[in-house]
């Protein structure tokens, strides 16, 4: 019976994920040293462009 109760508080959220779930794409600038970020709409195929963020330039070694 103990082995139960943990399930059963999972149950919420395990149940609620899907809707809270979200595809993000991240593609890296090295030119620019940025990360370009993306999120998917997983109905239509298309990507939402949400931002760029500095990462710095590229190093050569």
């Amino acid at each position: 019976m103990a082995g139960i109760k943990p399930l059963l508080a999972l149950l919420p959220l395990l149940c609620s994920a899907p809707l809270w779930a979200s595809t993000f794409v991240y593609v890296s600038n090295a030119d620019s040293g940025t990360v370009s970020r993306y999120q998917l709409n997983q109905h239509l195929g298309a990507l939402k462009w949400l931002g760029d963020t500095p990462a710095g330039k590229k190093s050569c070694r």
